[in-house]
């Protein structure tokens, strides 16, 4: 079986493809700009298309199959920084840019995009920066059924995934704003139908939900690191949060219902443990010679 992996170099721009089995790198892509983002399509294994996202008007799309990049998708007068490939269809890329925009695409035709879609600028008004509306991530649920987005003006914006129909904003509470870097590297879980973020915010793990019949988001923060978490992802099948961060420490945090024993096993262990002495016989009596 084939595991292969990708890594990104900020410092010289460089976009690596491994050989996880070999520990070796088996090809490399350079680039003249800052990668801000790349994702791989893993919808359909006929398609593994990687994009990339470097504050160009260009989305590159590169083929590892050819080694080589086998398309650009041109977004004229923007700044494209973020990408994410659809979870059910292998041909649609959404793509998110520096003026708050989202792109929907068929990477089959590289002419136009299919559609543009522009989250409210009334839930800026947290921070007046410029540049604040940039889409910082793109992230599509488990089940495909919705498309989150995630700005640096702190908000998340919620779209149904099959019309792009934007449905719920949720901004990050203040006291955590100050905390988040420019990339963020956040993921999403609904396993249980409730639509949650897991974002980080400084050295910690922030778990909320989305959800538009949530008023009031239920949060729960996740504390273990000693300096900055840089990533989270979410792991469906063994509903498990990972996190990685800058003290070169990751964390896999489960549900306490995972830790613990199964009910004939902990039977067993109280048994064990049962004190089965009185109080007069548990006392030593005098002894007889």
């Amino acid at each position: 079986m084939i595991l292969q992996f990708l890594s990104i170099n900020t410092i010289n721009n460089l976009l690596q493809l491994w050989d996880a089995n070999k520990s070796e790198v088996v090809d490399e892509y350079f680039f003249d700009n800052e990668i801000t983002e790349m994702h791989w399509c893993n919808a359909f294994m006929r398609n593994p298309l990687i994009s990339v996202a470097n504050l160009t008007s260009n989305v590159i799309i590169i083929d590892p199959r050819t080694g080589d990049s086998s398309q650009n998708l041109r977004w004229s007068n923007e700044q494209v920084s973020s990408v994410r490939w659809s979870l059910e269809n292998g041909n649609i890329l959404t793509t998110g840019c520096v003026r708050g925009n989202i792109a929907v695409w068929d990477v089959r035709s590289s002419r136009s995009h299919l559609m543009t879609l522009t989250p409210s600028s009334r839930f800026s008004h947290r921070n007046k920066d410029y540049n604040t509306e940039c889409i910082t991530g793109l992230r599509f649920s488990k089940d495909g059924l919705y498309l989150i987005s995630l700005s640096l003006n702190h908000t998340f914006t919620i779209w149904r995934a099959h019309t792009m129909e934007m449905i719920n904003h949720v901004s990050l509470p203040q006291e955590h704003t100050t905390k988040i870097a420019h990339s963020i590297r956040f993921d999403i879980c609904s396993d249980d139908g409730v639509l949650r973020s897991c974002t980080p915010v400084g050295d910690e793990v922030l778990i909320l939900t989305l959800d538009k019949k949530n008023g009031k988001n239920f949060r729960i923060l996740l504390v273990g690191h000693f300096h900055r978490v840089n990533a989270c992802i979410y792991r469906q099948k063994y509903n498990q949060v990972i996190s990685s961060g800058n003290d070169r420490m990751i964390h896999i945090w489960s549900p306490d219902m995972d830790e613990q024993l199964p009910d004939q096993q902990l039977e067993k262990i109280s048994r064990l443990q049962e004190d089965h002495w009185s109080d007069e016989e548990g006392t030593p009596g005098p002894s007889h010679a």
